[in-house]
C-alpha cells in the first residue's frame, strides 16, 4: 500500500518530527510512505502548492492521501486527493469562526476518515464520526538509561533539580510565562530548582535530557495528545501538567506525576510535591498498558487504511 503524507515542512522543507515519526512507524509495518511538504507558513502558501501536489499525486499514484493538520487537508482536497484521510492536531481544535466551520465541513463531507488525538478534541470539534488515535511514542528510543550513559550527553548541572520545559517559549499556547513564574515561586521552598528550556534540539537527543532531569513541566493552554508527555513517561520521568488534551488519562495511576490547575499557586504546589519525593515515575508501564507505543499505533492506522 502506498500512502502520501501531506504536511507542513520545516525550514528545510522536510516533514516535521511528529509527522516523520509516524511515517517511519508505518513503514515498519509495511506501508510505503512518501511526503509532500508545504514550504512556508500561512494559508496562501498552501493554495499556491495545489498544482505541485496534483503533479505529485499523478506521479506517485498513492492508494491514500493522508493530510496532517487542517490546512494540509484543504490543500489535499483542492488538489483532488481521493480517498482523503485527515489527522487533526491539538491546535486545530482551537480554531474559531470560518476556519472552524470549514474544518468541520471538510471532515464531515469529504474526508473518508478523520483522526483526532484525544476525546477532548473530538468533543471540542463536534466530530462524532472521528476516531481517536493519539501519536505513538518510540519506546525503543525513549527508554530509561543508566546514569553513566547520559551524564556526559547533556549540559545539565546534576547538583540542581532540573525541570524541563520542552517547547518554544514564544508559542502562546505553551504558556511559558506560567511555567517560569511557577518555578520561581517554588524556588522559595527549594533553591535547587532550575528551569531548563529545550526548543532547538533534535527529537532523538531528548532521551538524554528526560533521563537526566528531575521533572517535565507542561503548562499549555491546549493540546491534543502531547508527545513530550508520552516521551517523558516512556523514560520514567515525573510529569507535572495542566489538564489539557489526554494528559489526565495518560497519567492515571502513574506514580509521582500530577495534573495541576491552570494557575500559578497550584502549578507551584505540584512542582514542590513532585520534586520532594525524589523518585522516578513508572510512566513507561502506562504507555504499554494504553497500547500507545509507536508500533501499536502504526498497526491501528494501517488497519484503518485497509478498511478504506
Amino acid at each position: 500500500m502506498k500512502v502520501l503524507f501531506v504536511c507542513s515542512g520545516d525550514r528545510f522543507c522536510a516533514p516535521k518530527t511528529v509527522v516523520r515519526n509516524q511515517g517511519l512507524s508505518l513503514e515498519r509495518v509495511g506501508i510505503t510512505i512518501e511526503y509532500f511538504c508545504v514550504n512556508g507558513s500561512g494559508i496562501l502558501n498552501y493554495f499556491k502548492a495545489i498544482p505541485q501536489l496534483k503533479r505529485k499525486i499523478i506521479t506517485f499514484k498513492p492508494d491514500i492521501i493522508h493530510a496532517h493538520y487542517s490546512y494540509s487537508g484543504f490543500l489535499a482536497f483542492f488538489a483532488g486527493a481521493r480517498p482523503l484521510v485527515m489527522s487533526l492536531m491539538g491546535s486545530d481544535a482551537m480554531k474559531k469562526g470560518v476556519l472552524r466551520f470549514l474544518t468541520r465541513q471538510l471532515s464531515i463531507r469529504y474526508s473518508k476518515l478523520t483522526i483526532v488525538k484525544s476525546i477532548d478534541m473530538k468533543q471540542r470539534l463536534n466530530l462524532p464520526n472521528a476516531i481517536v488515535i493519539p501519536n505513538g511514542v518510540d519506546t525503543e528510543l525513549f527508554k530509561p538509561i543508566d546514569r553513566g550513559e547520559f551524564i556526559k550527553k547533556t549540559s545539565l548541572d546534576l547538583s540542581k533539580k532540573n525541570i524541563l520545559f520542552v517547547s518554544d517559549p514564544s508559542r502562546v499556547g505553551k504558556n511559558y510565562s506560567l511555567a517560569e513564574e511557577a518555578v520561581k515561586m517554588a524556588k522559595e521552598n527549594n533553591r535547587k530548582l532550575n528551569l531548563v528550556v529545550l526548543s532547538n534540539i533534535l527529537n532523538s537527543d531528548l532521551v538524554w535530557y528526560y533521563n537526566s532531569a528531575d521533572m517535565l513541566l507542561l503548562t499549555s493552554k491546549w493540546e491534543g495528545s502531547p508527545n513530550v508527555v508520552k516521551e517523558a513517561m516512556s523514560c520514567n520521568l515525573p510529569v507535572v501538567s495542566t489538564d489539557v488534551g489526554d494528559v489526565r488519562e495518560l497519567l492515571i495511576g502513574v506514580e509521582n506525576s500530577m495534573i495541576c490547575q491552570d494557575n500559578l499557586s497550584d502549578v507551584s504546589r505540584c512542582i514542590c510535591e513532585t520534586i520532594t519525593k525524589e523518585k522516578r515515575s513508572d510512566g513507561r508501564n502506562r504507555i504499554f498498558q494504553l497500547c500507545i507505543d509507536s508500533n501499536a499505533i502504526a498497526i491501528k492506522i494501517k488497519n484503518e487504511y485497509l478498511k478504506l
